[in-house]
């Protein structure tokens, strides 16, 4: 293990059971179903920059997610806090910039290597953040907006049923997130996907739900719950989809 630049003993022994894995982004070697858990803290997007200063080689976002997806054990989760950044422009550029990233960008990474989004916040909400602004300028620093992200294996229930059962009360669907008259466990690979003109019709149909409900994070909406309904829940900038669910 030592050879391959596994370290023992984190902490200098003071946790024992955890290993150390030094490795590039490009370089992300992981055993099959070794990994339970990935946490990206405020460094996914370093993925996209390449810097000789700070040691980042080039990598591509898919090669990573690839092995990540490879290393994690079924029920295995991956969480993304990170920076929030205006869409469009040049990713690498923005990232290695600002540091900062779209997060439409990450759930479309995952997206693409076979990951489904299922959770997703804003936190440390900042309305005088600039998104175009370096993170670490004064007036910002420390009090950026930043998004997290929780990704599974697209099609895994464990991660799924666990996901829905840790809705807060007052969310809108199921309280004890268990129903799914609606057919919602069956199109959970929409999760992460953009919503056009057609995509209501094609939810209807393959989740089978009487009716289709849509709306934006953080729209008023009804608290009365119909289990034969649908739900789709949209990021407001993005237009994706960021939760399905009975109600």
């Amino acid at each position: 293990l030592e050879a391959a630049g596994v370290q023992r003993g984190y902490g200098a022994e003071r946790l024992p059971n955890v290993r150390e894995l030094y490795a590039d982004f490009a370089d992300l070697a992981l055993a099959p179903d070794s990994v339970d858990n990935v946490l990206f803290h405020l460094v996914y997007h370093d993925i996209y920059v390449t810097s000789e200063e700070f040691g980042l080689v080039h990598a591509d976002p898919q090669d990573v997610l690839a092995a990540i997806n490879t290393g994690l054990t079924a029920g295995g989760t991956v969480t993304v806090i990170d920076h929030v950044g205006a869409p469009g422009g040049d990713v690498r550029q923005i990232a290695h910039d600002i540091h900062r990233i779209d997060p439409a960008v990450v759930i479309e990474d995952f997206r693409k290597a076979g990951f489904a989004l299922v959770a997703q916040e804003i936190f440390h909400e900042n309305p005088a953040d600039d998104p175009d602004l370096f993170v670490f300028d004064p007036s910002v620093r420390g009090q950026t907006n930043r998004f997290a992200m929780r990704f599974a294996r697209a099609g895994d229930p464990n991660v799924r049923a666990a996901a829905m059962t840790e809705k807060p009360d007052d969310a809108v669907g199921s309280p004890s997130g268990t129903d799914d008259v609606c057919g919602a466990e069956a199109v959970q690979d929409w999760l992460g996907r953009s919503y056009g003109d057609e995509t209501s019709d094609a939810l209807a149909e393959g989740s089978g739900a009487k009716t289709v409900r849509v709306y934006e994070t953080g729209d008023p909406v009804t608290m009365d719950y119909r289990p034969d309904r649908l739900n789709v829940e949209l990021e407001p900038t993005t237009g994706t989809i960021v939760a399905l669910s009975c109600g």
